[in-house]
């Protein structure tokens, strides 16, 4: 019997829902706690320096890279939108959602490149993901879940670009 779209489409989203969930609970457990590490507020004053050097142009953004420069500059940059409504790392720290998308994209793509099928990359995707250490580092404003992210990212295209015989990919 053929599968209904509802079914087929609850299947696609439920691993992604659910790993969204988990981080929103870590997220909620942390912020009922008060915690943040000294990582999340080094993160959130490095942030602070980046959104106030952006008024004073490249200049200004390059000597606040360069006053942070033994920081990974990434996950601050990216976290510039939220930092505009708040500099707290509780606020700051939902730039991973980007990442830990980046993270079960990356995944499903180096699980199908080997084998899994469709809904079984997928799956498997969303159990890496879910993992207690990548749920942990989630909830901080670190960079353990961004560089996991883009080295899964890098796996992925490497996979995809037959060693890095095809352009597109492998760029």
């Amino acid at each position: 019997p053929e599968e209904s779209a509802l079914r087929r489409s609850a299947r696609t989203w439920v691993g992604p829902v659910l790993v969204l969930g988990f981080f929103m609970l870590v997220c909620v457990l942390r912020w009922r706690q008060h915690f943040a590490n000294v990582d999340d507020y080094l993160y959130a004053l490095q942030t602070n320096a980046f959104l106030h050097s952006l008024s004073a142009g490249p200049k200004g953004v390059l000597a606040a890279w360069r006053e942070y420069g033994t920081n990974a500059p990434l996950v601050p940059m990216v976290a510039l939108p939220l930092a505009l409504i708040s500099v707290s790392p509780h606020a700051l720290v939902l730039v991973q959602v980007g990442f830990l998308a980046v993270l079960l994209i990356s995944c499903r793509e180096i699980l199908r490149d080997v084998g899994f099928t469709k809904d079984g990359s997928l799956l498997g995707a969303s159990l890496i993901t879910a993992l207690p250490p990548v749920m942990g580092y989630a909830g901080l404003y670190h960079f353990a879940v961004a560089s996991a992210a883009c080295t899964a990212l890098a796996a992925a295209g490497y996979l995809r670009s037959e060693q890095l015989t095809r352009r597109a990919p492998s760029i």
